[in-house]
């Protein structure tokens, strides 16, 4: 699959504070910075801990498991790539680590409510770019 070819928003990938976490998604791996002097985690990435106000953070591997904290189910494609999606999921997910991501639910989704378990699933959008999604569980 080409850049062209992929018709939906592209983050920047070479954004130094993100591309460790880009890098990992196209590794399959969910990532999240670390502190380094109170060893909480955060994401988006942020130069200052907002738990105890240090600089300094690893990105590290948490947790591909989580549960559903809140979601919304689009009917009206605000970007034109997701018009022949209608209607689509997106959901903020609480992994077990507590690292909150947003992303699409993708596949089947009968049981879909807050505290659902979901479980990341890697989506090759492009040669270079692998988005993180999520699925749910099944009971």
């Amino acid at each position: 699959m080409t850049e062209t070819a992929y018709s939906k928003p592209v983050p920047d990938l070479d954004d130094p504070a993100m591309a460790p976490f880009w890098t990992a998604a196209r590794d399959r791996r969910l990532t999240a910075q670390q502190c380094t002097a109170c060893k909480s985690y955060r994401y988006p990435a942020l130069e200052i801990c907002p738990t105890c106000l240090e600089q300094g953070a690893n990105w590290v591997d948490v947790s591909q498991e989580g549960t559903v904290w809140s979601f919304a189910t689009y009917h009206r494609a605000f970007h034109p790539g997701f018009k022949d999606e209608l209607p689509y999921v997106v959901a903020i997910v609480e992994n077990a680590d507590g690292v909150r991501y947003t992303g699409r639910i993708l596949g089947p989704r009968d049981g879909l409510a807050v505290g659902a378990k979901v479980r990341a699933r890697f989506v090759d959008c492009t040669d270079r770019f692998t988005l993180p999604a999520w699925e749910l569980v099944a009971a």
